[in-house]
């Protein structure tokens, strides 16, 4: 039984039973690159067994470990503006050199 992240629905998520519908399940919330977990639910039949218990632990440590999709994008996004105020800094110098140099000309 692993845990399954399903991003449409804002949960991670294990199937107790193939031939039903069961599943215990924690819905979340995304703050920045905070995950605030929201809500857990185990079915009445598999209550009292530690079933949320681990699907929280289980999520919290797939977070620490290799960087989730939407954190990989997120520093791929930091990264891009990084690059994009880089280079808006060296256009702005260029015009202010080739400014300087205009205004040497007329003197």
């Amino acid at each position: 039984m692993d845990d399954v992240h399903d991003k449409t629905n804002s949960e991670f998520k294990i199937e107790l039973n193939k031939a039903s519908i069961d599943k215990t399940y924690l819905t979340y919330e995304l703050n920045g690159s905070t995950i605030d977990f929201q809500h857990t639910y185990v079915p009445p039949i598999y209550r009292g067994k530690g079933r949320a218990e681990n699907l929280v632990l289980s999520t919290e440590r797939k977070q620490k470990d290799p960087p989730a999709p939407y954190t990989q994008l997120e520093q791929e996004f930091k990264q891009l503006i990084n690059m994009v105020n880089d280079l808006s800094r060296e256009i702005e110098k260029r015009t202010q050199s080739g400014k300087e140099i205009v205004e040497d000309n007329k003197s």
